[in-house]
């Protein structure tokens, strides 16, 4: 794997890694190397307090609840002053010898006590980060089979019961560790083996096929042919993870254009 291909992934994933950050949840679930976490946050329609927000709510509903009020109804000075904000003032009258006092002026108002409802909702402030593929050598067989850039290496060891150390036979759940033969040395004295015949050992693991990023024909240099070898594979709907450029396992005129600006660099 050449300088020039690990220095693409470092830019290609560096720049998915910063949109990632930025993308919203249809965004980011479409996008193959990020993961959306979600962070369901518990809310209440009653803290919504302006209506277009209330209403932006499914759950929720604003319920418009409007009183209507005159100053002239208050009949003593605390009362009036409990609406000075509305126009309400306590002020004296005079209408003659004997018909005189004080009265609370200032005309009608209206309040408004609307209300949001709706009960409980939940607000997903999740965020979408970058979720790159396991390597190779972490990944099972299922996994492995599955990457075109990875490959199954079947290593499996056959083995005999009978050559392990008690330990050795104890631990493996192919083989028995168990009384062989007594002897006559003593009551009940007997000659411990391990038997079960034989057993196996998978030791087979998943390893990164060795290729150069572009080189699909595998001449050890990335030109024109390529490209071409390239167009066909989009042509027939063919894939080749060595020009899937941008790792989006698909083959289609991006990789094409990153493949030709790679010969030019």
């Amino acid at each position: 794997m050449n300088l020039k291909y690990i220095v693409y992934c470092f830019l290609y994933f560096g720049t998915i890694y910063s949109q990632c950050e930025n993308y919203n949840i249809e965004e980011c679930l479409d996008e193959p190397y990020c993961n959306w976490e979600d962070n369901l946050i518990l809310q209440n329609c009653n803290s919504e307090e302006e209506e277009f927000a209330c209403n932006n709510v499914d759950q929720c509903s604003w319920d418009t609840q409007t009183t209507y009020y005159s100053c002239s109804n208050f009949g003593s000075s605390e009362a009036c002053a409990e609406y000075s904000d509305y126009g309400c003032s306590w002020e004296f009258s005079w209408g003659g010898w004997g018909n005189h006092g004080s009265d609370c002026v200032g005309g009608g108002f209206q309040i408004d006590n609307s209300v949001c409802s709706g009960g409980n909702y939940f607000v997903d402030e999740g965020v979408c980060v970058l979720d790159l593929p396991p390597n190779c050598s972490d990944m099972n067989e299922f996994q492995c089979e599955d990457d075109f850039g990875c490959d199954w290496i079947v290593d499996i060891d056959v083995g005999s019961c009978y050559s392990l150390t008690q330990n050795q036979c104890i631990a493996n759940s192919e083989c028995n560790w168990s009384c062989g033969f007594y002897h006559g040395s003593c009551a009940g004295c007997c000659w411990y083996e391990c038997d079960g015949g034989t057993y196996q050992i998978d030791n087979s693991y998943c390893e990164e096929i060795p290729y150069t990023q572009g080189d699909i024909n595998g001449d050890l240099i990335i030109n024109v042919l390529d490209v071409i070898q390239s167009v066909n594979l989009i042509l027939y709907s063919e894939y080749n993870i060595i020009v899937d450029m941008n790792y989006d396992e698909l083959i289609n005129v991006q990789d094409v254009i990153l493949l030709i600006n790679l010969i030019l660099v």
